[in-house]
């Protein structure tokens, strides 16, 4: 038996509407090979966890198709407290902002309404996708010019 066949009539068991389900992943995630730079060991390791997270997400939302939705969201740099020496540093801030194509670090209200959405009516025809709250971020947003290994 797998994981869908237990989990599917327990959470579907109360309602005849479609349930959600929704994971967060890093923007890394999406856009790993674009985002890792030239360090090929980080690379691999973070393409690896990020890719397996994502493709997960795909597969599981047809298992659980109808009943449950499964998407993802790959959040960029978010003001919370995990960035909170970025956003402490004005030299940091302003280096993550400035590689950001909006310019600014997303709000974790900004987040959330992406969870809403997902969570809305308007979300109800969404399955097995990754939206990504990102700012716009295709290369990382803050340069550690740390050297390869």
């Amino acid at each position: 038996m797998s994981l869908p066949d237990v989990v599917a009539p327990t959470i579907t068991a109360s309602t005849r509407s479609a349930e959600l389900a929704i994971s967060m992943n890093e923007v890394a995630g999406v856009s790993a090979p674009r985002l890792m730079g030239s360090n090929p060991e980080f690379r691999k390791t973070s393409e690896t966890v990020s890719y397996t997270h994502l493709h997960y997400t795909r597969l599981i939302s047809k298992d659980l198709a109808p009943k449950i939705r499964v998407n993802a969201i790959a959040a960029g740099s978010t003001a919370t407290s995990a960035l909170e020496i970025v956003t402490s540093t004005p030299e940091l801030k302003s280096m993550m902002e400035d590689l950001t194509p909006l310019h600014r670090i997303a709000d974790p209200e900004e987040i959330a309404a992406a969870v809403l959405y997902l969570a809305s009516p308007a979300g109800a025809f969404l399955t097995g996708k990754v939206l990504e709250v990102d700012g716009g971020t295709d290369i990382p947003s803050l340069d550690f010019s740390l050297p390869d290994l």
